[in-house]
């Protein structure tokens, strides 16, 4: 959907989504490398850009931010704050492993 590799839809941040524009910028993906999960660029350079989001995946965006506000409130301070600022980590705030 919306023309993004695997690494490319574990890479975003909150920052990098802009809700008023309908949009997302795409500058880095998470892929494996050599046994572990590295962050990159995306495979090639015209795969950063700023994709434009429909309303329907705004919605269900401004959902999960919600939802994710509610899980590191209950979850508390055992993880750290950074794991938050990815738009799809796991329930525990972690990246997902592509």
């Amino acid at each position: 959907m919306l023309g993004l590799r695997r690494g490319e839809v574990l890479g975003p941040t909150w920052a990098d989504v802009d809700f008023d524009a309908r949009s997302a910028r795409i500058e880095r993906a998470r892929v494996p490398e050599g046994g572990r999960i590295v962050v990159n660029k995306p495979k090639t350079a015209r795969g950063v850009r700023t994709i434009y989001l429909p309303a329907e995946v705004v919605s269900d965006l401004l959902r999960l931010r919600a939802v994710q506000e509610e899980e590191r409130r209950a979850i508390g301070s055992c993880c750290p704050v950074e794991h938050w600022i990815l738009v799809d980590p796991t329930r525990s705030g972690r990246p997902y492993r592509p």
